[in-house]
């Protein structure tokens, strides 16, 4: 959900997305009219810290992971990471978060390179140097009727939204947001960006991976490429990056976690006929002209 911001100073509100039942959508702010998290913060001190973000003087070697809510981040956070590492085995640990619009940039500022930074924000709110080439960028699309289901359960068991509406109302909110910014990016700035298709990794994990590890300078000989995908698959993840049980239970429902099933297709069981019909019309008018194409098998 985007605009292009004009502003220097940025217009900070609290936020409650209601959907026509009543229900709402908690934890949220808008800024300059772009509904946003807030992370536990007040408006003010998250606003403060997207300002901040814009002007963070990143590292040359940083690579910046951009997608929307729901759409592969902390996975293709794992394969990035073991590509840059050389290595083709995850280290069971609390993986650091790297959110910038959620942590702190002096703790983001203690990582070591390569740092792998993720955000879901705007194009038009990430830090400048992005802006200037001087950093390489991955983009992960998704097919947008899967990503529309997992991000409602995750809104759904994630305490602090606690949004108990319906799936019909949400769907219609979500297909308010903007879905080709980045791809206009990833034109302009060939060398600097690349764009992995979810369904692409789900279903060619190797063909994929080496493609990102050339891009990446990193190993893409079959055997490293193919154990990295192996060491990535979404159930090695959930297994090694659980989050502790005292954590889960403060951030979650029961049931809930980041991550889900991980499949291609989940929509099947949530669009109706009538919905499934009004998400491909909305979509279809919103990428004319696009050279996007997603997978909805």
């Amino acid at each position: 959900m985007s605009m292009f911001l004009q502003k220097t100073t940025m217009a900070a509100e609290n936020y409650e997305l209601r959907d026509q039942d009543g229900k709402t959508i908690h934890g949220l702010m808008t800024l300059n009219g772009l509904p946003l998290p807030t992370f536990s913060s007040s408006p003010e001190d998250r606003a403060d810290h997207l300002q901040a973000v814009r002007e963070w003087k990143l590292r040359d070697d940083d690579i910046i992971l951009c997608t929307l809510p729901k759409c592969g981040t902390h996975w293709l956070k794992e394969i990035t990471t073991l590509l840059l590492s050389g290595k083709s085995e995850m280290v069971v640990h609390s993986n650091p978060g790297s959110l910038i619009e959620a942590f702190p940039i002096d703790r983001l500022d203690e990582f070591p390179s390569p740092r792998v930074l993720c955000t879901h924000l705007p194009l038009e709110m990430l830090p400048k140097p992005i802006m200037q080439n001087k950093n390489k960028v991955v983009i992960v699309m998704r097919n947008p009727k899967d990503a529309v289901v997992s991000y409602y359960h995750h809104l759904r068991n994630m305490k602090i939204f606690d949004y108990d509406g319906q799936f019909k109302f949400f769907m219609e909110w979500f297909l308010e947001g903007k879905l080709k910014e980045y791809e206009r990016f990833a034109n302009d700035k060939s060398d600097q960006c690349i764009i992995i298709y979810y369904e692409n990794l789900k279903t060619n994990g190797m063909g994929e991976i080496k493609r990102l590890a050339r891009f990446l300078g990193a190993n893409d000989t079959d055997d490293f490429c193919q154990a990295v995908f192996d060491a990535c698959r979404i159930e090695n993840v959930k297994e090694k990056r659980a989050q502790p049980k005292d954590v889960q239970e403060i951030m979650w429902k029961t049931g809930g976690s980041f991550y889900r099933k991980g499949i291609i297709g989940d929509w099947k069981t949530h669009l109706t006929v009538a919905q499934n019909e009004q998400f491909e019309s909305i979509i279809a008018e919103k990428m004319k002209g696009s050279n996007i194409k997603f997978r909805f098998d």
